[in-house]
């Protein structure tokens, strides 16, 4: 049997002594080794200005020893708050409530003076790994039942390898035994006890910690202590900065410059400064997006950029532009997100059980019952907002960042928001999220905030109300210091180098930067998480496939519009060459098959010329995450295909009927479908340049005439072929348009006989109906073979394709 290193969870061999990961102790295999880097709930808590208390608060208002919390008996989350005869007194939630020993619980403020501290500070001062959400569960029977569903005593996060009713607890003359019933094993979320996977009933004692998936579990004397999520995540940046060059490598712009940063698990942070100060910057650094030129980003101590790939699913993204199409439904939206992220691949079941708990979470589902029916552009900003809140939460993911999800909402909206995120952080999740203009109200649910001056400089960490207001606004007394609006006021009137000085300078420097960095370094470093099972590319393609179909097609307007363009430039077609005499339609071949190819690679090109960059924030979510770029291109094209083939069938069924062509309308429709395919990989290459572009939709548009207009004018019609020059023919050589339309004259040819007579300067000239065809494109019409050029559309459809592959896949995501 392997042995389960407690600190890490590394699996060793049997007659390991040390962690083969993380070097710790396996010898051991006590309750107390067991717990490892999990701090169990504290019992006291000190605070005041003196070194030796929990959390020190160097402030004149606050006395060497205030205040003490005192976990209540047989409760998780509430405490006893005793003022220690502190020469300010200590008020609860208001400062004129003067307190000598009262109840409190982490949603509490409690006033030491004038200084406002919330309770869920005090605490994770104590304990960094803390959790705000401890949870005591006193069995009233002998039986305490633990797996996915609600309905069990204790319910645990979805993972795979867990299921429903997973294990039970039976009591018998007061001893507990852990009795596996769902157990699977090879998988990481087995049950362990003490360290040690529990494959059979076993006893327990009390100090036993019980790990299953996400939940830890800890039998006490006054019950069972659950933990959510108890491998929670700490991000901490070390002195990186951002730099770029332009063309002169003398030239350089520094982004950020030499920012640290800790943050704790359970913290809400947000992301202040000034216009152009570089919070996106640092947003994106910090998750991923964009490697540091120096310094480091950590995650629980491993460096994020070498270990992107094993973390890339404990972190959740959402950036200011929505991650899902409006055209769908919200379950529709949410069910093919999870069937794009979640390996192994999930049942229908178990997606919707899912997504009810998401949207329960999110207040979703109650608040309409119907939502999960309701097409995403017909809900309220507010509820979008959450909707991408939602995707995210489908992985429970730990780490959360957030590009202003306040942006454009109305007070009420915006207060929502933040709400949901200061609950997600009460249950462990650390999030960042970068704000703009938050009301006092908002601004005072953060945790921390973080501000940054021009130049990326750090001109301020630390707890936002009333830290931060009265760090920039000295003059100010604390009761005073609620207005978020001040602190940037301030910070214009100084250069960016005094307030980073200021800043390095400044007890809160020692306290959010040095001290947390010190107290992160004490704890045991767990080893980067395997890398997850990952959806595989076949699976990933047919959902693109036909989450794009769907979109389309639900997408009323445009997909009447894309229906519409080929039986109207038919009809014109058939009204403007249908001839009196159908002996004669020889005459206007070329310009009717001309036409026709024009159509379809218009077709083709303008289907797909927004499939990409109308996406872009969807596809760099999903790209960060695990979405292999050449099933989500193959995905688009045959999307593409499937209505271009729509297109080209109506266009050729009534061309040829009405216009009296000679050529079979099958290869017809046929060739035709082939450069609309080409036109389309074309599309998609225009789509992936124009990407970057902040109004990329609109440029998409503005590049398909102009890359359209050389494929009419060197076709092959205006300007024979054989009549141009040698430097033009290498250009015409490319264009697709010019293949096809040879390719349909000469089975237009073919099926073409007779004779012609044409009055020349020199007289009366008699030809074959099939040389007045292609005389004027042929040097040697009698050589003509369709099937050859044909392959060229091929070729040029796999070209665009690789090129359109090779730009996504170097082009960094987001």
């Amino acid at each position: 049997m392997t042995r389960v290193c407690p600190e890490c969870m590394h699996r060793n061999p049997p007659q390991a002594r040390f962690c083969e990961a993380c070097g710790g102790e396996l010898a051991s295999t006590d309750a107390e080794k067991a717990r490892g880097r999990l701090k169990l709930p504290i019992r006291e808590v000190s605070v005041g200005r003196g070194e030796e208390n929990d959390l020190v608060l160097d402030m004149p208002m606050v006395s060497t020893h205030h205040v003490r919390l005192t976990r209540r008996q047989n409760q998780a989350t509430s405490w006893w708050a005793d003022d220690l005869n502190a020469t300010n007194g200590t008020a609860l939630n208001q400062p004129d409530r003067r307190i000598g020993h009262v109840e409190v619980d982490d949603r509490d403020v409690l006033y030491l003076g004038s200084l406002p501290v919330p309770i869920a500070r005090i605490l994770r001062a104590a304990n960094p790994y803390l959790s705000r959400d401890f949870e005591l569960i006193q069995p009233s029977g002998d039986l305490v039942t633990v797996g996915t569903r609600e309905d069990n005593t204790i319910s645990v996060p979805s993972a795979p390898g867990l299921r429903p009713h997973h294990a039970e607890f039976h009591r018998q003359d007061g001893t507990w035994t852990l009795h596996p019933i769902g157990v699977v094993k090879g998988v990481a979320t087995e049950i362990y006890r003490n360290g040690r996977p529990v494959d059979q009933p076993v006893g327990l004692s009390h100090g036993d910690l019980i790990y299953c998936g996400g939940m830890a579990i800890w039998l006490d004397t006054e019950g069972f202590f659950t933990v959510r999520s108890w491998q929670r995540i700490s991000l901490e940046a070390r002195e990186i900065s951002v730099v770029v060059h332009g063309r002169d490598p003398k030239r350089r712009k520094l982004l950020l410059d030499d920012i640290s940063l800790t943050l704790y698990p359970g913290e809400l942070c947000g992301l202040m400064g000034l216009a152009g100060a570089g919070k996106t910057t640092l947003l994106r650094t910090l998750n991923g997006h964009r490697p540091p030129s120096s310094g480091r980003v950590l995650i629980n101590g491993q460096d994020l950029y070498q270990h992107f790939s094993r973390f890339r699913t404990s972190l959740g993204y959402v950036p200011q532009e929505d991650i899902f199409h409006k055209d769908l439904t919200v379950e529709q939206a949410l069910r093919f997100a999870a069937e794009m992220r979640i390996a192994p691949t999930p049942s229908r079941k178990e997606v919707s059980d899912l997504i009810d708990r998401v949207l329960v979470k999110l207040g979703l589902f109650s608040a309409n019952a119907q939502i999960r029916s309701t097409r995403i552009s017909n809900i309220s900003g507010g509820q979008r907002r959450r909707l991408n809140l939602a995707i995210e939460l489908l992985t429970d993911p730990a780490l959360f960042f957030l590009d202003e999800p306040t942006s454009g909402l109305s007070s009420e909206d915006a207060l929502v928001v933040v709400d949901l995120l200061r609950k997600m952080a009460h249950e462990g999740k650390t999030i960042l999220l970068t704000i703009h203009q938050p009301s006092a109200e908002l601004y005072a649910a953060l945790d921390n905030v973080v501000y940054l001056h021009q130049g990326g400089r750090l001109a301020f960490y630390g707890p936002a109300v009333p830290d931060s207001i009265m760090f920039t606004n000295p003059d100010k007394a604390p009761a005073e210091a609620v207005i978020p609006e001040l602190v940037l006021r301030e910070l214009g009137k100084e250069s960016p180098e005094e307030w980073q000085q200021r800043y390095r300078d400044s007890a809160f420097a020692e306290e959010m930067i040095r001290n947390r960095r010190k107290t992160l370094q004490r704890l045991p470093v767990p080893p980067p998480p395997k890398p997850s099972q990952t959806v595989s590319g076949l699976r990933q393609g047919w959902v693109v496939l036909r989450r794009s179909l769907r979109a389309k097609l639900q997408d009323f307007g445009n997909a009447a519009i894309l229906l519409a363009q080929a039986p109207i430039i038919a009809i014109l077609i058939a009204l403007v060459f249908s001839p009196d005499n159908p002996g004669e339609s020889y005459r206007d071949a070329a310009n009717v098959h001309f036409l026709m190819v024009v159509a379809a690679i218009w077709f083709g090109c303008s289907n797909s010329a927004r499939d990409i960059c109308g996406e872009w924030a969807i596809f760099s979510r999903e790209r960060m995450f695990n979405l292999k770029c050449s099933p989500y291109i193959l995905a688009k094209w045959i999307v593409g295909g499937l209505i271009s083939l729509i297109q080209c069938g109506v266009l050729t069924a009534v061309v040829t009927n009405a216009t009296y062509v000679k050529a079979p309308g099958a290869l017809i429709f046929v060739f035709l479908w082939l450069t609309a395919m080409t036109g389309n990989s074309l599309g998609l290459l225009i789509s992936a340049v124009a990407s970057p572009f902040k109004k990329n939709n609109e440029i998409a548009i503005g590049l398909v005439p102009i890359v359209l207009l050389p494929m009419v004018i060197l076709g092959g019609l205006i300007q024979p072929y054989k009549e141009m020059n040698a430097a033009v023919r290498v250009i015409a050589d490319t264009m697709p348009t010019r293949w096809c339309l040879e390719a349909v004259l000469q089975l237009e040819a073919e099926r073409t006989s007779g004779e012609v007579s044409e009055e020349t300067d020199w007289g009366e000239v008699r030809m074959k109906r099939r040389e007045f065809i292609l005389a004027p494109f042929f040097v040697e019409p009698e050589d003509a073979d369709p099937w050859p050029l044909i392959f060229n559309e091929l070729w040029m459809s796999l070209i665009l394709l690789t090129l359109t592959w090779l730009y996504l896949i170097r082009r960094p995501s987001g």
